[in-house]
């Protein structure tokens, strides 16, 4: 079974949280996942904002959202702006992400190399010019954050 992401971006407007119409966080891409939540991390690299929870202080559609997905929903939490722009990405990084066969004729991409077998290179690369194009999208918005929750 697979997992996605919703995610719903936020701007602080007179104290208050309110959703942005702008396009978050929403391709199935567990490389990603595992760095920002640790959700899906066969690549075993040290997520950015893994369990901080929904906030209780959510915009009401991010809020309704994350309801209607009820028991389905899990490990929510949410990440700034500002967080993902320090982000060193040229940074190296080792991504163990490995193809490992599980019997005969039965092989999964779903495993994870020893240290030192997987792939060396800077973060950027490992999270592609499809999320760089994200974050502009999001910085050109004036979104302070996103909320963020999986299923699957």
């Amino acid at each position: 079974m697979g997992c996605d992401i919703h995610s719903r971006a936020e701007k602080q407007d007179n104290g208050r949280w309110v959703s942005l119409d702008v396009e978050a966080f929403d391709a199935r891409d567990y490389g990603f996942f595992g760095w920002l939540a640790g959700v899906r991390n066969y690549s075993r690299l040290a997520p950015l904002a893994a369990d901080r929870g929904f906030p209780s202080d959510a915009s009401r559609d991010a809020a309704k959202s994350y309801d209607a997905w009820s028991g389905d929903a899990h490990s929510a939490s949410w990440v700034s702006v500002a967080e993902l722009t320090a982000v060193d990405y040229e940074q190296t990084i080792e991504d163990r992400r490995c193809t490992k066969q599980l019997g005969p004729n039965i092989w999964t991409g779903g495993g994870t190399c020893e240290p030192g077998q997987g792939k060396k290179e800077t973060l950027r690369e490992f999270l592609g010019a499809g999320y760089f194009a994200v974050l502009k999208r999001l910085q050109d918005a004036g979104a302070d954050r996103v909320v963020f929750w999986f299923d699957n």
